[in-house]
């Protein structure tokens, strides 16, 4: 015999993240989330809590963010930040918003809801155009896994569920730039080729000293290691200079 039983309908909600028991389970949300999958690898709660922390991470001296946490039939089911970096907008001459911190089940509908309530948010705020996920910064974790699903995440790589680039794609994102990660081990590198290198560097730049760093001068080393670190990397993609 047929169940007559009309079906009970999935009500889909999205709650903008305003107190300390939403914002808890917006962290707790991809611990649940990935917890049957054995290539994921939880990041520690004390260090999403203070990505997370706008008083702390001095990336909000110049920046803004709001949490969205989904919920259907009172359960949490994706979250999503909507972020404006001043200093890229700033850098890059543009208004761009980001979105980061991007987790869901494999539901359009909850998809699309969440980056309609980010796109609202920050097109309130006069943001143009959308990039991401960057969680929160350039500087941090970026980018969403399209391939290596079965490898585990080297640091500051993603790792995210296979469904996730079709659920972005259907909502009208397209890919900005590759990312990749490349394993290095001591049988993929050349040792004889780097020696060969040192020498030549060697005979070029015969004053080049290396030596210990001085811990007792903190300040200068940081300083010198912040303007090494902006002149390499001043013309990768989405580059911001360090502050001091």
């Amino acid at each position: 015999m047929a169940d007559m039983t009309p079906e009970t309908p999935h009500t889909v909600g999205i709650t903008l993240v305003s107190t300390n028991e939403e914002k808890k389970r917006f962290i707790r949300f991809p611990y649940d989330h990935y917890q049957d999958d054995p290539y994921w690898v939880p990041p520690l709660v004390m260090e999403q809590k203070k990505l997370l922390n706008t008083d702390k991470n001095p990336f909000y001296d110049n920046a803004e963010i709001v949490l969205f946490l989904a919920e259907e039939n009172g359960r949490p089911s994706g979250r999503i930040a909507a972020i404006i970096d001043h200093r890229y907008n700033e850098f890059h001459n543009t208004k761009t918003g980001f979105f980061g911190f991007f987790d869901v089940i494999n539901s359009q509908r909850t998809t699309d809801l969440l980056f309609r309530a980010a796109c609202d948010w920050l097109r309130d705020k006069g943001m143009k155009t959308l990039m991401g996920p960057s969680n929160p910064s350039m500087m941090d974790e970026i980018g969403i896994l399209v391939d290596g699903f079965v490898e585990h995440p080297y640091i500051m790589m993603p790792w995210h569920k296979s469904y996730y680039n079709n659920l972005l794609s259907n909502t009208g994102l397209s890919k900005a730039i590759d990312l990749y990660a490349y394993e290095v081990d001591q049988q993929t590198v050349n040792r004889e080729r780097m020696q060969r290198a040192v020498d030549i560097v060697t005979k070029r730049m015969p004053d080049l000293t290396i030596r210990e760093l001085n811990l007792r001068n903190l300040k200068k080393v940081l300083s010198a290691i912040r303007h090494i670190f902006n002149e390499a990397w001043n013309n990768n993609w989405g580059f911001i200079p360090l502050r001091e």
